[in-house]
């Protein structure tokens, strides 16, 4: 039904491609926005910003975690084990 894929094609379906874009966009785009949640955080007034940079944070912590030690969740998938994709749906939504 549909052609042949390209041997390139897999290299966006692996760890490291994943990690270097989250990298790139919580270091990047997402910074100012994760910035100015955590001084809001510490002002003790947390905001939408403060909620949306917790969870890209937590999301890319865990799936970091996963990524490097495979075992402790065997028990999930390769296509779910990497979360960041969440994050950067998150940050990619609001900013």
């Amino acid at each position: 039904m549909f052609a042949a894929k390209p041997p390139w094609i897999h290299a966006f379906h692996s760890v490291g491609f994943h990690v270097s874009l989250s990298l790139f966009t919580l270091l990047g785009p997402g910074r100012q926005l994760i910035l100015d949640g955590v001084k809001s955080l510490s002002k003790g007034a947390p905001n939408m910003n403060t909620l949306v940079g917790l969870g890209a944070l937590s999301s890319f912590a865990v799936s970091s975690l996963a990524a490097l030690i495979p075992k402790l969740v065997s028990h999930i998938s390769y296509s779910n084990t990497f979360l960041v994709s969440f994050g950067i749906q998150c940050l990619s939504f609001f900013l």
